[in-house]
């Protein structure tokens, strides 16, 4: 077990010294009281899940600008492409949440997998979870060197 892993899991800002990486290490200087060996070892567990793993690395899934637009661009969509589907959505907002919307798309530098613009736009199309993964992935993993 990672103590030191397990405790920024368990209390993200715990104040804590630890010698060797080990519980027998674990010196507390945080005023909550101090987590018990198997709860860190519980800890360590859920950071070790499969389901864990796959929520960390859709959290930290991000497109920078241009692969982004150039992937909606190019992925395909229902009888069109995914930037097709997102302009017909915005095109049929209106008011203030019209407005944020264009200002995610126009302004952002970069998207992250988890913006609430971006899961908006997916629910609003039909995108499912793993839709929304699949076309990050693919956006990230494209060669985009021949695109204009």
């Amino acid at each position: 077990m990672n103590v030191i892993e397990a405790l920024h899991h368990l209390i993200p800002d715990a104040e804590f010294s630890v010698s060797a990486n080990k519980y027998s290490g674990l010196e507390w200087l945080d005023d909550r009281p101090k987590p018990t060996k198997k709860k860190l070892e519980d800890a360590w567990a859920e950071l070790q899940s499969p389901e864990y793993a796959k929520e960390k690395v859709r959290d930290s899934i991000s497109l920078t600008r241009r692969k982004f637009m150039l992937g909606i661009e190019f992925y395909p969509w229902g009888s069109g492409t995914l930037r097709e589907a997102i302009l017909s959505v915005i095109f049929s907002l209106t008011g203030k949440q019209k407005r944020k919307i264009q200002i995610e798309m126009d302004e952002s530098n970069s998207f992250q997998r988890n913006d609430k613009a971006i899961k908006m736009m997916a629910t609003a199309i039909g995108m499912t979870d793993t839709d929304v993964d699949d076309f990050f992935t693919w956006a990230e993993n494209e060669e985009w060197e021949n695109q204009p």
